[in-house]
């Protein structure tokens, strides 16, 4: 027999959840004689002879008799003051216990242990409840009620399993599954399959119906808190990742031996590909039929964490050659990842690698308040070529988008990750064809994809996520070299210039026996032109340690550090179009300070706290370790758990000292969570507040697919709801409908 359904559209407005409990389908479908001789091994578990004579004769004169008579019965017995050994034993047994009442209740698993009870309550293990006989009728004329009206039927998915009951060879009775017509459709050891009798529980537990994707697996759990039964649903979603393809050398083709984009022809190659796409997969479990524009939508193949990444390719029109980008392209691709921001875990921009840093950069300040990660990529190589490099960085894109909480504007080139607005092209002819010489990468995928924490940024804001597409196009890039004019200086510096990046030599310096040049320069400052010195090394950073750059400092010119020239000129750009910061002074300022990570930062407080941190010294004195990489990786293992206990019990004070110590506050525990997960669950707004205020992502999600909002949601903690609501944090569509069931009940 198959014991599921589902509903025949996802679109139809949900039911209450139909509870039909094993007993009642096996007296429903099963012969009674064979159920008989079931039960008489049951009823011989019973000691006390009194009792097991009572229940046989339940069982002889009533051959349509179900567990639950036999159970009735003995219930009846204790009713009459008559509780025996033997009767405690059937108890035990049977595992069945009448609901009080006789209304339908859910079912709690006794080993089960579900996450997040409230203000340390804890679970009231109870257990099964099936269906009173005297609901039978009721229940069944509700099933054909539905199944006529076409709401619910049978269930067709190839998933699907009978129930056996078996002998063991101890004698007991046991309700199995025979799992190998399912085996026959399946990878082996692909997806774990829980045990029948929580698949059972889970789906009576439930508070509504609807199709369960098997794709995302489903466990449900209803913990007592605070006396009040309470639904907590727990899911293993696949991640959602937009791909926005721009052009660029990655989908190029051969037209009249020269390579040009050509439209719509990525998303038809990659489904060929089978590391790119499982086909087989998507077919299985109707994963097109989720979706608006199937066409377009693809999934990658199992991972090492076990899970898959869906992402949808949407393309421009027309698809560019990066020589072609604009800045109002760079405005078109931030949009379309605004309007999407809500429905995708990550992004990934497909561009051509000659201007890609500019890009990067550009988007790495256009994108305020980033809670997600951005990561461009492209290839050297066409990918339809068969050996290429468009392959691998698209799939190590992807796996980064779709995993990995780094809020950021990334470039993912040959198993690297970077900082958007620290790389520059230094290879043309290379598959490593980027660098970031003053920036270590935030993750290497070797191996494993191991993540730099420590280098990874994070907005200490509340304000939700905004695109910025005022660019101010009156800048320029002004590289000296020896014997530069005057006049050419002052040529480039005319209106309606307002910015200008200076690339110098060495450190920062410029010749100081040039009057002439300098003078123009300060004639430029004097009009409001700001001047950003960044040198011409590849490697370094800019200093007033000669002379010859002292000069520019006297001429007006502002330091601009480690910067990159693409860094700088796209900060001059977005800083110039603030409106409010037209006053030269304002935008002065906000040159010279670090906004997204893209200039130098001092570091050393973390490292010197981390020494100096009288916690970390004991217990690394105590385990012998001495030098700096094993205090950070045991300060590091040590973050997690800390940061959640303290955010657990309210301790903004502990939580503070975490972070001096050089320790994230961003990282999750064993499960997923981060602090910011277990203050909202806790109810605590002042951790909240504190966390979000320094860098904590409000997108991030745990093991079981929750988000901070989805936990502050399911728990009603309404003010922290609000906050996170601010801040930027939102729901999909599926979480959305979730959310307002939880608040409706």
């Amino acid at each position: 027999m198959n014991v599921s359904h589902e509903s025949a559209q996802r679109q139809r407005p949900r039911l209450p959840q139909l509870q039909v409990p094993l007993a009642l389908l096996l007296g429903l479908l099963l012969p009674p004689v064979w159920l008989q001789s079931v039960f008489y091994q049951f009823v011989e578990q019973v000691q006390d002879p009194n009792l097991r004579r009572t229940l046989k004769q339940v069982v002889r004169t009533n051959p349509n008799a179900t567990l639950l008579s036999v159970r009735s019965e003995a219930l009846r017995w204790e009713q009459e003051g008559r509780p025996t050994e033997g009767s405690k034993q059937f108890h035990a047994s049977s595992s069945l216990q009448q609901p009080a009442g006789g209304k339908l209740t859910p079912s709690v698993l006794p080993s089960y242990s579900s996450e997040g009870a409230i203000n340390g309550s804890s679970q009231q293990g109870q257990r099964y409840r099936r269906i009173h006989p005297a609901d039978y009728d009721a229940v069944k004329a509700h099933i054909n009620q539905l199944l006529q009206a076409k709401v619910i039927r049978e269930s067709c998915s190839p998933y699907t399993s009978p129930i056996v009951i078996v002998k063991k060879k101890d004698g007991n009775i046991r309700m199995c599954v025979d799992y190998r017509q399912l085996n026959a459709k399946t990878r082996r050891d692909a997806f774990p399959l829980p045990r029948i009798e929580e698949s059972l529980d889970a789906l009576s537990g439930a508070k509504w119906f609807s199709t369960m994707d098997l794709a995302s697996g489903y466990n449900q759990s209803s913990p007592a808190v605070n006396g009040v039964e309470s639904s907590i649903t727990a899911r293993c979603v696949m991640p959602r990742v937009l791909v926005i393809n721009t052009g660029g050398t990655i989908g190029m083709t051969l037209h009249d031996n020269v390579l040009a984009p050509e439209p719509n022809a990525l998303v038809k190659f990659l489904r060929k590909l089978p590391i790119l796409h499982d086909e087989e997969y998507a077919k299985t479990t109707c994963l097109y039929d989720h979706h608006n524009d199937p066409e377009n939508v693809l999934v990658l193949p199992l991972n090492k964490k076990n899970k898959r990444i869906v992402y949808t390719i949407i393309e421009f029109s027309p698809l560019l050659d990066s020589s072609n980008m604009t800045p109002d392209d760079w405005g078109k691709i931030g949009k379309s990842i605004e309007r999407n921001y809500d429905m995708y875990e990550g992004f990934v921009i497909l561009h051509g690698t000659d201007t890609m840093a500019y890009t990067a950069s550009a988007l790495s300040f256009m994108c305020e308040n980033l809670g997600k990660p951005i990561v461009l990529t492209g290839s050297q190589v066409p990918i339809y070529e068969l050996r290429n490099d468009g392959r691998d960085n698209l799939l190590g894109a992807l796996l980064i988008a779709g995993q990995f909480a780094i809020p950021e504007v990334c470039l993912y080139f040959h198993n690297k990750l970077y900082r958007g607005n620290r790389v520059t092209k230094v290879d043309a002819g290379s598959f490593n064809a980027f660098s970031s010489p003053n920036l270590e990468p935030l993750a290497n995928a070797e191996v494993d994809i191991t993540v730099n924490w420590d280098t990874v940024r994070r907005d200490n804001t509340t304000e939700p996520f905004h695109v910025s597409t005022e660019l101010n196009p009156n800048v320029g890039l002004l590289r000296l070299f020896p014997g530069i004019t005057t006049a050419t200086v002052r040529a480039f510096l005319q209106p309606p210039m307002e910015g200008v990046v200076l690339e110098t030599y060495g450190s920062g310096n410029c010749p100081d026996n040039r009057k002439d040049l300098l003078d123009a320069l300060k004639e430029a400052t004097d009009r409001g032109v700001i001047i950003v010195n960044c040198t011409q090394c590849l490697r370094g950073t800019v200093s007033m340690t000669y002379a010859t750059g002292q000069v520019l400092f006297d001429a007006g010119v502002i330091s601009g550090l480690d910067m990159t020239p693409e860094a700088g000129l796209s900060k001059l750009s977005y800083v110039l179009a603030k409106s409010k910061l037209k006053l030269d002074l304002q935008a002065k300022k906000m040159m010279e300070k670090n906004l997204r990570g893209e200039m130098v930062s001092d570091l050393k407080g973390a490292k010197l706290s981390l020494s100096d941190s009288r916690f970390i010294q004991v217990i690394a004195m105590t385990l012998s370790i001495s030098c700096k990489e094993e205090l950070e990786a045991f300060r590091d293992a040590l973050t997690p758990p800390l940061a959640c206990a303290a955010a657990k019990i309210g301790d903004v004070e502990a939580l503070e000292s975490i972070r001096e110590m050089g320790g994230s506050l961003c990282l999750d525990d064993y499960g997923g969570r981060t602090p910011l997960h277990i203050a909202a669950c806790e109810g605590h707004l002042e951790v909240v507040q504190y966390l979000l205020s320094h860098g904590a992502t409000v997108d991030v999600k745990d093991l079981y697919g929750n988000t901070p909002l989805c936990n502050a949601v399911r728990f009603r903690h309404m003010a922290i709801v609000k906050l996170l609501r601010e801040t930027g944090a939102h729901f999909s569509c599926d979480e959305l409908e979730e959310a307002g069931t939880e608040l409706c009940k």
